[in-house]
C-alpha cells in the first residue's frame, strides 16, 4: 500500500519513533534515500512532532484507534529545507510492533 499510495508516507515506530520505512514520494519530498532515512528519528524530519504537541496529537489515537489525528507541520529534508505539509496519523500493528503511518 506505501508505493501505491499518491502522498508521501512514512512508517514510524511507535514505540521508539523512529522512521521504519518511507514510500517514494516521501523520500522524493525530502530528498533522503530509503537508507539514509531507515532508523532517523521522527524529530529529524519533523522536529516539531515532540513532547507536547506529539502527545496531544495522538491522544486521540488512545481513545479509538481508528482515529486519523491531522495537523500542519514542516518536513525538514536531507539538504535542510523545509517543507510545510498536512500530517495525517494512523495506527496499525506490523509483526506485533505498533506502528504509525
Amino acid at each position: 500500500f506505501l508505493d501505491a499510495s499518491p502522498n508521501g508516507v512514512f512508517v514510524v515506530d511507535a514505540d521508539s519513533l523512529r522512521i521504519v520505512r518511507a514510500n517514494r514520494h516521501a523520500l522524493a519530498a525530502t530528498g533522503y534515500s530509503l537508507a539514509e532515512i531507515q532508523g532517523l528519528p521522527l524529530a529529524r524530519v519533523a522536529p516539531s512532532l515532540t513532547g507536547k504537541r506529539l502527545a496531544e496529537l495522538l491522544d486521540p489515537l488512545s481513545r479509538d484507534a481508528g482515529a486519523v489525528p491531522e495537523c500542519d507541520a514542516e518536513l525538514i529534508g536531507a539538504d535542510g529545507s523545509a517543507l510545510p505539509v498536512n500530517l495525517r496519523i494512523s495506527v496499525s500493528a506490523v509483526r506485533g510492533r505498533r506502528m504509525w503511518s
